[in-house]
């Protein structure tokens, strides 16, 4: 049985992986090649969902970077002037004030922590390490 906060995290990267590859798909329809590592988070799922360690190492790590990187965007929407383009699938939806980077990026950022810990418990960790043959069991 996987544990509901497993599926969460493993849920929360399909749907991210997901709208990465709408937005390469959305890219390429207008000659654009667009480079998204989000699509692992496709990968992602199915390898949490079959615990697989490695995909779980995968995740750890792309969480790692949003970590490092959500704060700068933080930062980024306090000092600066110019306004933020939101984008979905490459179409631009809005142009905000940047100080709503700053705010975006505390939920962003809990939400990241909260993955991240669930991937480093103790038993998530031991769950992904069995051998395939013992999982089951």
């Amino acid at each position: 049985m996987i544990p509901r906060a497993l599926r969460v995290v493993a849920w929360i990267h399909l749907l991210g992986g997901l709208l990465s590859l709408a937005g390469v798909v959305s890219q390429l329809t207008h000659d654009r090649f667009l480079l998204d590592f989000g699509i692992l988070g496709i990968p992602i799922y199915f390898g949490l969902m079959e615990r697989s360690n490695g995909w779980r190492t995968c995740a750890i790590v792309i969480l790692q970077i949003d970590l490092l990187l959500v704060p700068c965007v933080f930062v980024l929407g306090l000092v600066s002037h110019a306004p933020a383009r939101f984008q979905v699938s490459g179409v631009e939806l809005a142009r905000v004030s940047p100080l709503w980077l700053a705010v975006l990026a505390v939920p962003i950022f809990v939400l990241a922590w909260w993955q991240y810990r669930v991937l480093t418990r103790p038993e998530i960790e031991s769950l992904c390490r069995k051998p395939r043959g013992e999982q089951a069991g």
